[in-house]
């Protein structure tokens, strides 16, 4: 393929159509999930960044701040003061880490993981929606192409 085909095949995608621009995209889906997921999560009366915070410390176990915030992808001081709303109502609890005290470590508390669950069909239930008609290979294809293109991009 020559030169100036595969530079305007590579033009027609991108910036300059928004149809054609897959950050566009990532960004309606994103939205429109998190609409979903708010709406299903409102009788709960939780919001997407304590459901996020569950999530983590229901898979992952305890984390510092620092790494639950990357990994939730919350501002460093908005997570604070959602781990502080979670701990005062006996969702999480501060640790300080074994061998290390200046090292904190947020912990997922009994009624944390009680939430979590009653949480759980809600969420799989926005997802089922979402990826209805989508094989399992291809929602892991998916997340395949995903993972590299964010590993392309720089970190913070």
């Amino acid at each position: 393929m020559s030169r100036r085909i595969a530079k305007s095949r590579a033009e027609a995608l991108g910036p300059g159509r928004l149809d054609a621009y897959l950050f566009y995209w990532i960004g309606q889906i994103d939205n429109l999930y998190k609409r979903a997921i708010l709406e299903a999560l409102r009788p709960l009366r939780i919001n997407l960044a304590w459901w996020r915070t569950l999530a983590v410390l229901t898979e992952r176990g305890p984390v510092t701040t620092g790494d639950l915030a990357r990994i939730t992808v919350i501002e460093r001081t908005a997570l604070t003061r959602v781990v502080d709303q979670m701990e005062k109502r006996g969702f999480v609890r501060r640790v300080p880490r074994r061998g290390d005290r200046r090292v904190v470590e947020i912990h997922l508390a009994p009624a944390g993981r009680a939430l979590y669950e009653r949480i759980l069909p809600e969420a799989r239930a926005v997802y089922a929606r979402a990826t209805a008609g989508l094989s399992p290979g291809r929602v892991k294809a998916l997340i395949a192409e995903l993972e590299s293109i964010r590993d392309r991009l720089p970190h913070a």
